[in-house]
């Protein structure tokens, strides 16, 4: 499962080389997955969903003063000083992306989950209470946790993935159905 964070929050769920996109286009939308009851409006106007809980808006509007924070440099910039409500707001958003990781876990049993995006820049303020909450949660439940990495491609992660994908299906071997009988008779004859 990849998990990109931004303005907006989404998910590429990957079995075997194929992504899944179900029959409308939607599977992925895991940024309207509602993970607090009666929690902040979202963008698409129910309340509580991830990512009006973890997305860049959200970390902006929780940072507790009456300015809200202008970008990812301000907010970075106010962790690096020690701000406790940015900190506050960053640890919030970082918690709820835990919660989210526990769900896409149980619903789907990744091996993997990689996540990109802006937000993950903000380091180990956002990212270490999203793993001890994915960790604490699969431990009660006494699951596994998926191996849990950040995208090396930064902000690029979504057009250096989609142009890899063009790649490998351009790339890769087709075999038809004759041509893997043939396959295995010759392999068959050289043993």
């Amino acid at each position: 499962i990849y998990v990109s964070i931004n303005q907006g929050l989404g998910a590429g769920v990957i079995v075997g080389d194929r992504l899944q996109t179900r029959s409308r286009g939607y599977a992925g939308e895991v940024g309207h997955m509602v993970l607090q009851f009666n929690g902040p409006r979202c963008s698409c106007g129910r309340r509580g969903c991830a990512e009006a809980l973890i997305a860049t808006r959200a970390i902006q509007r929780g940072n507790g003063s009456s300015a809200r924070l202008g970008s990812l440099e301000e907010v970075r910039a106010h962790l690096t000083k020690q701000d406790p409500e940015t900190l506050k707001a960053v640890t919030s958003a970082g918690h709820h992306l835990g919660m989210l990781l526990v769900n896409l876990a149980a619903a789907y049993d990744p091996g993997s989950i990689v996540l990109g995006g802006s937000v993950i820049e903000l380091g180990d303020s956002f990212l270490r209470p999203a793993l001890a909450a994915l960790e604490a949660n699969a431990a009660a439940g006494g699951s596994s946790v998926p191996s849990v990495r950040t995208c090396r491609f930064g902000a690029n992660a979504v057009a250096i993935g989609a142009a890899a994908l063009v790649r490998h299906r351009l790339t890769r071997p087709t075999l038809s159905t004759q041509n893997i009988g043939t396959a295995v008779s010759s392999v068959q004859e050289v043993h």
